[in-house]
């Protein structure tokens, strides 16, 4: 699947190890340089993970990642579940790490611990690549699809599919402040995989919905009644496109089959002061902010999971 991936995406551009250390692609830096970002604890990589410097699916292969590095330096068991308990709460809202680290554990010891975590690589690209043929079954010919922040491997690989199958598709990111992943991430790496892109701004969605035809997005939560929790400003997005009777896809890698229950995680508020470190206003006064929406299910059409559109 790595020669079908952009830059951005390739295994060893989210994270790798050198030496003693972790690099992690910085993609606040993206798509201006291509630089990683030297951790040698665990520390570090939480201080790493609540800055940004990965995010999305980012966080996932970071900490499988940093568990080898655990494992190439010889640490006990007990403290490589320590590492792996801090880094699942850095950012608290997508419990995707969390319980990858939780099977992990219960199938694994000390000396299958890192066969097991090449496994689970093999297994989430695979299911990337089930969720790519749902979504780009969904997608037809002509359309034009709608996003919000960095939908990642679902939606990239998607489009790609689509596109290889012959379909002429275009896609809208809106920017996603304060981060810009949807002018930094998702936009130049559609244009690298030869997709027609556009970047357009967070407050444009409803007056180009004659243009869009399907939002489709990532979820950092999901649940079976179709409850999507993911990126400040999907929830918006939603409302304009059920007024106007266009479809919205989440993309989920296991929702959750119980009732929701989620923590939004909370931001500082003087990240709503910068953008890409320049000042947009006076630091104080910005105000709290959750980073995260909560979409209910009757916005959303349908989930597409690696099992199905559901």
């Amino acid at each position: 699947m790595e020669l079908e991936l952009p830059y951005i995406l390739k295994h060893f551009n989210i994270a790798h190890i050198e030496n003693n250390s972790l690099y992690i692609g910085n993609r606040k830096a993206f798509p201006f340089e291509k630089t990683f970002v030297k951790c040698e604890n665990v520390l570090e990589i939480v201080d790493a993970l609540k800055k940004m410097i990965t995010q999305g699916g980012g966080p996932l292969e970071v900490g499988l990642r940093y568990l080898q590095l655990d494992l190439k330096r010889k640490c006990s068991l007990e403290k490589i579940k320590e590492d792996a308990k801090a880094i699942s709460q850095a950012r608290p809202t997508n419990t995707t790490l969390k319980k990858t680290f939780d099977k992990l554990f219960q199938d694994s010891n000390i000396e299958t611990l890192n066969q097991n975590i090449e496994k689970t690589f093999e297994s989430y690209d695979e299911k990337y690549q089930k969720m790519a043929e749902y979504g780009s079954y969904l997608i037809k010919d002509g359309q034009t699809i709608l996003t919000t922040c960095f939908a990642e491997h679902s939606l990239l690989l998607s489009c790609v599919k689509a596109k290889n199958e012959g379909k002429k598709i275009k896609v809208l990111c809106s920017e996603t402040r304060p981060y810009l992943q949807g002018a930094r991430l998702t936009a130049p790496s559609l244009e690298e995989m030869g997709i027609e892109v556009k970047v357009i701004t967070d407050n444009l969605s409803a007056s180009m919905m004659d243009y869009i035809d399907l939002y489709m997005t990532a979820s950092d939560r999901a649940f079976n009644d179709k409850t999507v929790v993911n990126k400040i400003g999907t929830l918006s997005n939603a409302i304009i496109c059920n007024y106007f009777h266009k479809p919205y896809y989440a993309f989920s890698l296991s929702p959750d089959y119980s009732k929701p229950n989620f923590i939004i995680e909370k931001r500082s508020g003087k990240e709503l002061t910068r953008i890409s470190n320049v000042n947009t206003t006076l630091s104080h006064l910005g105000m709290d902010y959750p980073a995260f929406d909560v979409i209910d299910g009757s916005l959303v059409t349908s989930l597409i999971t690696p099992n199905g559109i559901i």
